[in-house]
């Protein structure tokens, strides 16, 4: 009997088919054990992002919760510093490319997406909020002459911190998974509540800035024993001068010998249809026919002491 081979002295038949067959299993295997590792690590990133994300919650609830002007600020500042590491941690591993190949599933992609987001937001407002609070403290320890240097400061950081407000993308918002819907909807609401008091708070700075450094204020002086349906009737006039804390008052006189010249327009062109007949642009006497004095009473003041008297002042004060 006669044994056949592929060498001289072989007599065993190899089959290509097989040996092939079986280095494509091999190497399934193994791509099959690096799916599973890459999942196990991605699932791991991502659990660990995810309390860092309610981290970044928790700081925008002390956020929603503080008045940017008052209350102990050391003690805002530290929680703040002490959610920033976590915030800041869960926007990196959220941001990694480690975890790019799963950006375009349809799923876990959304939720990542939002959660980035979401951590990102966090991220920005709470080291813009850090800065405020920290010139916040610095306004409260400042000499006379260090106020207005302070103030400005201050205007800059609630500046950046209103704009970034403005910018906040919270990323998708439907169909997420029940902690990472609710800490969107929560955060959500949180940077609205932070946005209002933020903006507030640019305004008293800025009033505070003019105020103390140097304004000039028209002072309505009103008769409430003469109403009208806004107020008082204003009788009396003067102004007020504003310097560095200080002020000084000059000037107060009756309305009743003042002469507006004519032709100053309406402030409020709703007060000049309803009460025009009673010709409203040429008396101080009826600055208060409307109780809308931001509109109508105060600007209207305002004009009608520049077409009498000349300098434009900075607002006025009844």
């Amino acid at each position: 009997m006669m044994e056949t081979g592929t060498g001289s002295d072989s007599g065993v038949v190899s089959d290509p088919g097989r040996s092939r067959s079986s280095r494509r299993r091999r190497l399934l295997s193994w791509l099959l054990g690096l799916v599973v590792l890459y999942l196990l690590i991605a699932g791991g990133l991502l659990w660990s992002a995810r309390s860092d994300v309610l981290a970044g919650r928790d700081a925008l609830t002390t956020l929603a919760a503080t008045d940017p002007l008052a209350g102990d600020l050391e003690v805002v500042r530290a929680d703040l510093v002490q959610a920033g590491g976590p915030v800041s941690s869960g926007a990196s591993k959220l941001g990694s490319p480690f975890l790019w190949p799963l950006r375009p599933v349809p799923v876990i992609g959304r939720q990542m997406a939002s959660a980035r987001s979401l951590a990102t937001v966090a991220e920005t407002v709470v080291d813009d909020a850090v800065i405020v609070v920290d010139d916040a403290l610095v306004l409260q320890e400042a000499n006379e002459s260090g106020r207005l240097v302070a103030l400005a400061a201050l205007e800059g950081s609630l500046s950046r911190l209103n704009d970034h407000l403005d910018e906040a993308d919270l990323g998708p918002d439907r169909a997420l998974i029940g902690s990472l819907g609710d800490a969107r909807a929560t955060a959500e609401a949180q940077l609205a509540d932070v946005g209002e008091k933020t903006a507030g708070a640019e305004v008293v700075v800025r009033g505070l800035q003019a105020f103390l450094g140097r304004s000039d204020y028209l002072i309505l002086a009103a008769n409430i024993n003469e109403m009208q349906v806004g107020g008082g009737t204003p009788l009396s006039l003067g102004t007020i001068a504003i310097e560095d804390g200080g002020f000084s008052v000059s000037g107060i006189e009756s309305v009743l010998g003042v002469v507006v010249p004519p032709g100053v327009p309406a402030a409020d062109p709703d007060v000049e249809a309803l009460w025009g007949f009673l010709s409203p642009t040429n008396d101080f006497k009826k600055l208060m026919l409307s109780a809308r004095f931001d509109s109508w009473g105060g600007p209207q003041g305002l004009a009608l002491y520049e077409a009498t008297f000349g300098p434009r002042l900075d607002g006025t004060l009844l």
